[in-house]
Parts: C-alpha cells; structure tokens; sequence
C-alpha cells in the first residue's frame, strides 16, 4: 500500500506498484508507523481546511451583510447587474425611490423608470459598455413613485475575477437633480446675457436698418421664449409718405400677414400709437382685450400670451413697436418685460444711429466709386505701363536678331564668297530671318486689328481635320529641323464647324509654333480632332518643358511669357497664344491649357461649336468685338 495525500488535504491509501517480499518485519513495523503518523497529520490537516472554509463562509456571510447594510443605508440608489446588463439586486432606497417591486425591477423591466426621451440614448450607452467592459456614466431622469422626474447621475463599474471579462456590474445612481436645474437655470441665464451682449455689440455695428429690424426681432424673440415675434416700424417711402416695414420672426412669417392693417388693429395700434407697453397672461380671458380677440377670428387660436413693446428714439418719437405672442397662456413675466424694454431702448438707439448713417452713406458711396475708379485706373496704368516697357525690350530685341542675322550675312555675300555652300546657306537665314521677321509683324498687326475689333470672319462649312493637316504641314519643317514628331489622330466623324479657313488654320499654327518653341529635340507633338460633350475639340499636346501652375493662368494673357530667358531662349513677343484665345472666342468657341508642371508637357483645347443646319455658307462675315 502507498500512502497520497491529496490537493485537499484528504489521504488515499493504493496498493505499490511493487511490494517487496523479501521486507523484515522491522521494516514493516517501521512503514506502519509512518503511515499511522502521515495518516493523523493529514486529518488534522483536512481538520484546520473545514475550520478556515467555514470561517471564510462566516466572514463572506458577514461581509454580505455589511455590504448589504452599507448600500441600503446610501443616499444613492444601488444595484447589481448581471453579465447581460439585467438587474439582480437593488437596494431599499431604490425601490422607495421608484415605488417598484424587486419583481418589477428584476430581468429586463428596469428600464420602465427611465424618462422614454432618454431611454434609447441610456441602453445604447449601457450596451456600449457592457460590450467592452468599461465604465458606464450618464445623468438621466429616473421616475419616482410620485410620477416625477428627477435628474440622476448614473455609473457602474465592471466586477471582474483577475484579468477576465466583467462577472457583475456595481452601479449607483446619485440625485443630482438640484444642481442640474442650477446648471440649466445658469445656462439660461448665461444664454439671455450673452444674448442681450450680442445683441448690443451687434446693433451698435450695425447701419443697414433691414438687417437691424430682423437682429432686434430675431434677438428679442428668442429671449422672450416667444412663439411669434414681430417689429413694425414707422418709414417713409422715397417721396416721405409714410409706411410700414416689418421683421419676422419665429413662425411669425406664417401667421402675422393675415392679421391686416396693424395701426388700425386695436391690439397692435396700443404699441404703434406710444401708449405704453402692453403685457396679457391670457388674452382670451383678459377683459382689456377679450372682445378684440373674439372679433379677430384669425388671432385668437394664434396669441394667448400677448406682449407688445413701444419703441421710442431719445427724441421721443415713436419709430415702431416690438410684440411678441404665444399660443400658450402665462408665457411672459415681468422679467420679460424689462428685458425686452431694455432691448426695445437699444433698438431706439440703433434706429437713429442708421438714420444718420443712411444720410451719410449715400455721399459716402459716391466718394467711394470716384476713388475706386481712380485707383483702378492709376493701377491700370501702371501695368499698361509695365506692360509697355516689357512688350518694348521684346520687341527691340526680337527686331534686332532677325535683322543683325540679316544684315551680317548681307555683307558677306557682298564682299562675295566662292563657296556655293556658303552662299545658299546664307540666302537661306536671310530668307528664315526674313520670315520670322514678317511674323512679328504680322503677329503686331493681328493684335492691332483684334484691340480695334476689326477683325473680321470670312465663315465657311469646313471640315476641321482639312484644316489642321494644313497647319501641320506649315509646321513641319520647323518640326524635321529639331526631329520632332508630330503625331496625328483626326476622327472622321468630329463633323464640321463654320469657321474661317485661315484663322482656324492661324489657331492650330500657332498653338504648333507654341509647342515646338517648348519641346525638345526628339520630342512628340500631338494633334486630336474629336467630338467632346457636343462640341468640336482640337487638342494639341506635347511633352515638352510643361508650365509652372502658377503661370497656367496667364498663358493667355498678351506680352506675357513664363520668365524673361523665354524670350531669349524661344523667341517671340508673347502674343501668340493671346491671339488664339481671342480669335477661338470669335468663333464662339473656347480655348483652355493644362499642364502638370514643369518637365510634364503641356496640352491646349480648342472647343467650336459644331455646325447646325442653316449655319452661315461660305463669304457669310462677322466682326470682332472691340478689345478694351
């Protein structure tokens, strides 16, 4: 036999695995003792377990008691939920507080209590928490056994066993329903002061006597806690005969335009006539008024609550009158009153202060459209100015090239060379020199013509891939010089466009000479005829040097180039792409550039309209508007 105690202290005698026969008696007397002595320590072992297990029920029975003890002597009303968020135990004060039964309360009827408004919000939350085991806190109304809602700060925390999820939740909910009331009573306050703040700072920078009426109206309105409000004001029209105005507010603007003339209306002519301020808790049951709430049939299921106020400049006119009504009785107090007299003071005020500022304004504005012309004209000027001084060092130094190649060769062939080679290459940057010369010229007198508005449009039907092949095969040569490709992709269903052959033509040119001007040897220009959302489109595209994003807007501006080293490296007087966009818009079409930054190339869009039937035929003209 072996002896093994085991992890609760009790012994269990099994037999050995091995048992020696050839054991002495002595050996055996000795074994039996061990196990007589094994066998009395462990139940005095397994004796002092049952005396700590018992009195560990003690203290948890007593520690229960006391808790239990404790939370019903709580002010705050305590609970325990379970895992699944129903509750398992409330305190007394619950049950006194609410009026409910544990059998009320238990499993899933402790929502009852809650204010219904809240509810949704509270078991989301409640869920929220009981999802991630984290602490749960929200105020929220409880009912009472009274029927009334008071205001409770509600929070449970999770009861875990070590590092596992939440076993229990222990929650109390504390009445902090006076300091809510105070919170809102001060929130309320603090409203109608920061209110009546805004109010004054915004009549006192306000001069424009609409936007006045409607800020005092609007202020007022929302103040007062009134359901309607309104602000009728004494005016005069241009000749000085006199008139209403009026502001809205609040549902005003449904029901006030229904209750006629106001001056003439015994409730509102007490206001508009200065006679006072007018205060009614109950205008059905006021006798002042009684009679004239039954006769207005429109009135009486609008106004119970009924406050009018006069408003009086300091010169003791009366500019009009503030009112204020509510579908419910007892809505206004004296309180309101002397807040909205205070508001109705500020108005008066305000209203004087517009006046005299209108009497000014006028001058005001007059002085105010001859400065802004002159500064808008001096600064006009000076970009004419600069403009002018650019454009000149361009042109001076765009003549002069052309014509130093000219003439330096000219002397050459004049002192005579015997080399063929010589002479023809010479003839020919005469001739290159020459051309490029004429172009300027050419480019000066379009733009000339396009200021002045006399250019003018021999329209013809046409199709517009005709007329781009034109333009490229004018291009080319420059194109082969430098081993540019130019790629074409015409569709031959884009349609036709009623144009000018040689302007069209110019347009595509110069949007070529552009790109090749800013694409380096080896390069690809491309050039698209298509349809695009029912309009004709050209694109010509290159991937060239690109355009900085914030010259992009610029691109079509005159005599506007990206740097001065442009004009140096490429040539030209800027006045190209300038030219495009007038004439493209001539045609009534539009011209636009993208480019996705330098070393990214760049893309220009032509849009035409395409040709309707009965467009103009060919020789019909048009004129260009004048440039100014």
């Amino acid at each position: 036999m072996t002896l093994t105690t085991e992890p609760t202290g009790s012994v269990r005698f099994a037999p050995a695995k091995t048992i020696q026969s050839a054991a002495s008696a002595d050996d055996h007397d000795t074994e039996v003792a061990v196990l007589r002595e094994s066998l009395r320590q462990a139940e005095e072992r397994n004796t002092a377990l049952l005396r700590n297990e018992q009195t560990l029920r003690d203290r948890l029975r007593l520690g229960e008691e006391e808790m239990r003890a404790l939370a019903n002597a709580m002010p705050q009303l305590a609970w325990i939920a379970g895992r699944d968020g129903n509750m398992i135990w409330c305190n007394e004060r619950w049950y006194a507080y609410t009026g409910t039964t544990p059998e009320q309360t238990g499993v899933a009827g402790w929502p009852a209590v809650y204010a219904p408004d809240c509810l949704p919000q509270l078991m989301a939350r409640w869920h929220a928490s009981l999802a991630s085991d984290q602490p749960f806190e929200m105020e929220v109304p409880i009912r009472g056994a009274d029927g009334q809602y008071r205001w409770f700060l509600t929070r449970a925390n999770p009861v875990r066993d070590g590092g596992g999820p939440a076993l229990r939740w222990f929650g109390t909910s504390t009445d902090v329903d006076q300091v809510k009331r105070a919170q809102e009573a001060l929130r309320d306050e603090t409203t109608v002061l920061e209110l009546l703040n805004s109010t004054g700072s915004a009549l006192a920078s306000t001069r424009d006597l609409p936007s006045l009426l409607q800020e005092v109206t609007d202020a007022a309105t929302s103040i007062s806690g009134a359901r309607y409000g309104a602000f009728y004001y004494h005016s005069g029209d241009a000749e000085g005969a006199p008139q209403m105005l009026h502001a809205l507010s609040g549902s005003a603007p449904a029901q006030f335009p229904s209750f006629g003339r106001p001056r003439a209306s015994p409730l509102f002519g007490i206001g508009l006539r200065g006679e006072g301020t007018v205060r009614s808790n109950d205008l059905l049951r006021d006798p002042r008024h009684a009679q004239s709430m039954r006769d207005d049939a429109a009135m009486s299921p609008v106004i119970r609550s009924y406050l009018a106020v006069p408003v009086v400049s300091r010169s003791g006119e009366v500019v009009g009158s503030l009112y204020f009504g509510h579908p419910e009785p007892d809505m206004f107090s004296e309180r309101t009153e002397r807040i909205i007299g205070g508001i109705a003071a500020q108005a008066a005020v305000a209203i004087d202060n517009a006046r005299l500022y209108a009497a000014a304004q006028h001058a005001a504005e007059e002085r105010k459209v001859l400065l802004d012309s002159e500064r808008c004209a001096r600064a006009e000027a000076e970009r004419t100015s600069r403009l002018k001084d650019d454009f000149l060092a361009t042109l001076s130094h765009e003549l002069r090239t052309p014509l130093t190649a000219i003439l330096g060769w000219a002397q050459v062939l004049r002192r005579g060379s015997r080399e063929v080679a010589d002479v023809q290459r010479g003839l020919q940057t005469i001739e290159r020199n020459a051309r490029a010369q004429a172009q300027l010229i050419e480019d000066l007198l379009d733009m000339s013509r396009i200021t002045s508005g006399k250019v003018r449009l021999e329209v013809q039907l046409l199709a517009p891939q005709t007329i781009a092949e034109a333009a490229i095969d004018a291009a080319q040569p420059a194109a082969d010089a430098r081993q540019i490709r130019i790629e074409r992709h015409f569709d031959p269903l884009a349609g036709q466009v009623a144009a000018d052959p040689s302007r069209l033509q110019q347009i595509i040119w110069n949007l070529l000479s552009n790109a090749l001007k800013f694409t380096e040897r080896d390069g690809t220009i491309t050039v698209r005829v298509g349809q695009a959302d029912g309009q004709l489109e050209i694109a010509v595209s290159d991937n060239g040097v690109g355009i900085r994003p914030e010259f992009l807007a610029h691109v079509f501006e005159r005599f506007r180039q990206g740097d001065s080293s442009t004009t140096r490296r490429h040539g030209g007087l800027g006045l190209g792409l300038a030219i495009v966009k007038h004439l493209v818009e001539q045609h009534g079409g539009s011209v636009g550039a993208a480019s996705e930054g330098e070393g990214r190339g760049a893309c220009f869009t032509v849009r035409l309209p395409l040709a309707q039937p009965g467009a103009p035929g060919s020789g019909a003209a048009c004129a260009a508007p004048r440039l100014t």
